[in-house]
């Protein structure tokens, strides 16, 4: 096991190296869904945006390894379907939430089937 792999973190372990068909289903459901201009806090730690038919910018993202990696997942699908990921000088990583925060964050909107999608 080299160097890196030992650094990982437990959950990074268990995540796909290669975007799959989910998250393929995932943009093309985000492209045909959103309103251009709409911004969805996607709620694995990052918030995208529609620009246009065929454009996605990432807004925001938390600074964690895993939530890194699912937005590395997502440019990588994106690029894979000719769908363009914007990100620069667009996305602001923020601290993630602490634990007991995350419990406190009951709510609901109308963009919960987005979530749905991706991790139901």
């Amino acid at each position: 096991m080299s160097e890196d792999e030992q650094r990982e973190p437990p959950e990074l372990a268990d995540m796909p190296k290669k975007p799959t068909l989910k998250e393929k289903r995932y943009l093309i459901k985000f492209l045909d869904c959103a309103m251009i201009g709409e911004t969805i806090d996607v709620g694995a730690g990052f918030t995208m945006q529609k620009v246009d038919e065929e454009t996605i910018r990432f807004i925001q993202a938390h600074d964690h390894p895993v939530v890194e990696h699912i937005v590395s997942l997502f440019i990588k699908a994106g690029e894979q379907i000719g769908i363009s990921v914007e990100i620069t000088p667009y996305l602001i990583l923020t601290p993630p939430l602490p634990e007991d925060e995350k419990e406190d964050e009951g709510h609901t909107d109308d963009n919960d089937d987005f979530h749905d999608i991706m991790f139901g």
